[in-house]
């Protein structure tokens, strides 16, 4: 997972922390590039009122430079993924918009709405390959992408994003901020890693739209829902801040059968799950609507407090969140006895999940630290493919039981050196312990349990109690070094499993490395061109040619891409 630095005020959201946060997704790449905001400011006669209006125009593209993997090429759960682009092809040929509107009256009320669009020509008529010596087995019925897969990854199509109120005023002498609509909220103090972290779930993410425009915002990668937010200011040291959604949205991440998708038949946009030959002839389980959370957005709530007294020379945070999780179980089945095959495969989501949080940053020693510690009651966990648990027919629920996460980061400003003028050295660790399975035991993909077959183990991808995971980020950079006063730098950045797989839902793997290294050049303050080179690595098995077991999404293995983009404010 490929994850950059952003700044406050996400979608128009709160951050509760002094040093921004970044995002990420499972069995895929999330690449957050910000750039400077330069809004076109509209004079009004009334000082009382201000107005501004920006957009940031965006190409991106891209080149597959590795060849195709011929295990994957020959796995009926992963040929489309692999083959439909091969090397040499343009795997990226997108263009992208983001237009914001800010109104405020007397800096205290207002409103924002933004919307984005986009449209990629690589996918324009793009068919998903299906290996010929699996004719019949493709994911999408008469081998065509699905209306939702074409929507999302080809477009021309768009999207409202920001659509809030907001207001502030004194109560006595407390003053009170309150946003209702749809925006963004994201507490606690992670940089890259957002299933381990206090805000997991708090916001869904738009993981297909990042991995497919590496020169995306922030701003896009979250996906706003409808919700009232509010932030109390008792005292200049205490803040209380409050959320409690009207809605609820899942994760959207790169669908099966296209270049940055993990398998052929997740998530939305797959129509049917292949499951064998009767005779020759495919049989298949089709994919219906995803359970979704039934009690809806009145589930999902959230306080927190931060405190900065000035002995802490910090600030120590404290949060209680319930919510609805954003990342699905899937594929699940649903039974129809006495029939052996599948009346379908759908998502689920669980539902009822509880957190709670303690964070605290402050600098040390010229270290920006942050660190996170939270429990999670009733989390969803990893579970076994095309799970059911007994009794379940519809298959509504998974694996469920109680975990322990902690982060600690670090943002350092690096000083100038006969090597570079400046720039930031940022770096992430993670570590996660599985306290206990509470429910449906037997679907749990764990070590020693059911759900992890017998023989097999985390080299196969079942999970571990412990997993630990690192990141880096490192960005020299140079002033005044290129053309018509162009300022570079070189973004790189390193992800790495250190120990074990996570049992909760994107909890990570062992050895799954990921790693982009690139040259940014900004001109004029508000031209960015950047060229990058992404990759990535995850072990998985064999027999006769066929992968049978992956950690991680190893069909990304031989998907090393070069991105060039292309990136304008006005």
């Amino acid at each position: 997972m490929r994850i950059s630095e952003v700044g406050r005020g996400v979608a128009g959201g709160q951050t509760a922390g002094k040093k921004g946060f970044a995002v990420s997704a499972m069995a895929l790449a999330v690449a957050s590039v910000c750039s400077p905001a330069y809004a076109f400011g509209i004079q009004t006669s009334n000082e009382d009122l201000n107005l501004r209006w920006d957009t940031t125009l965006r190409y991106n593209a891209g080149w597959r430079v590795e060849g195709i993997n011929d295990a994957f090429a020959n796995s009926p759960t992963y040929d489309e993924t692999e083959t439909t682009f091969g090397k040499g092809d343009m795997v990226l040929n997108r263009f992208d918009g983001l237009t914001e509107f800010d109104f405020v009256y007397k800096a205290q009320h207002g409103f924002r709405i933004s919307a984005s669009g986009w449209y990629d020509e690589a996918y324009d008529g793009k068919r998903p390959h299906v290996n010929p010596a699996l004719a019949g087995t493709g994911s999408y019925v008469d081998d065509k992408y699905s209306n939702f897969t074409k929507r999302y990854h080809g477009g021309v199509s768009g999207e409202l994003l920001d659509a809030f109120v907001f207001t502030t005023f004194d109560v006595g002498n407390v003053a009170v901020s309150v946003k209702a609509g749809q925006h963004t909220v994201f507490w606690g103090e992670s940089l890259f890693n957002t299933f381990h972290n206090i805000a997991y779930s708090q916001a869904p993410l738009d993981g297909l739209k990042s991995a497919s425009s590496p020169g995306i915002t922030a701003k896009e990668v979250f996906r706003p829902v409808n919700q009232i937010s509010m932030q109390i200011q008792p005292t200049p040291e205490l803040a209380i801040g409050a959320q409690y959604f009207l809605e609820w949205k899942p994760n959207r991440l790169p669908q099966g059968g296209t270049y940055f998708g993990a398998t052929d038949v997740l998530w939305e946009g797959p129509e049917r799950l292949f499951l064998g030959f009767n005779q020759g002839t495919p049989l298949f389980a089709y994919q219906a609507d995803p359970v979704q959370p039934t009690e809806g957005a009145g589930n999902n709530y959230g306080i927190s407090l931060r405190w900065s007294p000035a002995w802490l020379k910090g600030t120590a945070g404290l949060y209680f969140r319930q919510f609805d999780e954003v990342q699905a179980w899937g594929p699940v089945l649903r039974s129809a006895p006495p029939s052996p095959l599948p009346a379908d495969y759908h998502l689920v989501y669980a539902e009822d999940t509880r957190l709670v949080g303690l964070s605290l940053n402050k600098d040390v020693g010229g270290v920006s630290l942050g660190s996170e510690l939270s429990y999670r009651h009733n989390t969803a966990l990893a579970a076994a493919t095309s799970f059911a648990a007994a009794g379940d027919l519809d298959g509504v629920e998974g694996p469920r039981g109680n975990s322990l996460h902690f982060l600690l980061n670090g943002i350092y400003l690096m000083p100038r050196t006969p090597l570079w003028v400046g720039g930031t050295l940022q770096g992430e660790i993670v570590y996660s312990h599985l306290l206990e399975v509470t429910r449906n035991k037997e679907l749990y993909k764990g070590e020693g349990y059911a759900g992890c077959p017998a023989g097999q183990d985390k080299s196969d991808g079942c999970t571990t109690d412990d997993v630990v995971l690192a990141q880096i980020g490192f960005r020299p950079e140079w002033s005044q070094v290129l053309p018509f006063g162009g300022n570079l730098a070189m973004p790189t950045s390193f992800a790495y499993g250190i120990y074990g797989n996570g049992a909760t839902l994107g909890g990570g793997n062992e050895g799954v490395y990921n790693w982009s290294v690139g040259v940014e050049g900004t001109f004029r303050a508000r031209y960015i061109v950047s060229l990058k080179y992404n990759d990535q690595h995850a072990d998985y098995k064999t027999q006769d040619g066929v992968v049978t077991t992956a950690s991680g999404s190893a069909v990304q293995n031989n998907h090393g891409w070069i991105s060039l983009a292309f990136q304008t404010t006005f």
